[in-house]
């Protein structure tokens, strides 16, 4: 019993120093579809797209990414983005909010049709991780989420978050 607990309190303390180590909010923009560079500090190990923004779809590697410590955006991609470095943050970026656990699934609509992803079990809230497809993926427009499960049209395949 007493290596369980101690199990646990290990798993949290890592997890607990993943999430502080990942999570900082950076915005980034491209004006008139132009490539824009979003300095976010030397140490960059990893950047997700946490909130799109633009009607413009944002794909990584196209129209989004990241090197030498900047995040960059072309072709009218607008997003939130999560940033993880190496060690701790630069201090100009303030901590992050303590997020809670969520689990990822991917929800894909095939041939432009609508699709229904069931997560098992009952949500409060949804927000794409990342977008995966050419399609944009708009929030009340292709894709959207109800207390069972989330739903995709018009293209949109995502990397989906929930709680």
């Amino acid at each position: 019993m007493k290596s369980k607990a101690v199990a646990a309190v290990a798993f949290l303390a890592l997890f607990a120093a993943s999430s502080a180590a990942f999570g900082a909010r950076m915005t980034c923009e491209s004006r008139n579809y132009q490539r824009n560079y979003c300095p976010a500090g030397e140490r960059i190990s990893s950047v997700r797209l946490v909130r799109q923004q633009s009607n413009a779809p944002c794909i990584q590697g196209r129209t989004w990414g990241f090197q030498n410590g900047e995040i960059w955006v072309t072709d009218g991609c607008a997003a939130d983005f999560g940033v993880q470095w190496r060690g701790a943050p630069p201090a100009a970026v303030a901590p992050p909010p303590n997020l809670p656990a969520a689990t990822n699934m991917i929800c894909e609509s095939r041939n432009y049709q609508q699709q229904y992803c069931a997560t098992g079990r009952p949500i409060s809230r949804a927000w794409l991780v990342a977008q995966r497809s050419q399609s944009a993926c708009l929030q009340g427009r292709s894709w959207g989420y109800d207390n069972s499960g989330i739903w995709v049209t018009q293209g949109c395949e995502g990397e989906f978050a929930f709680e």
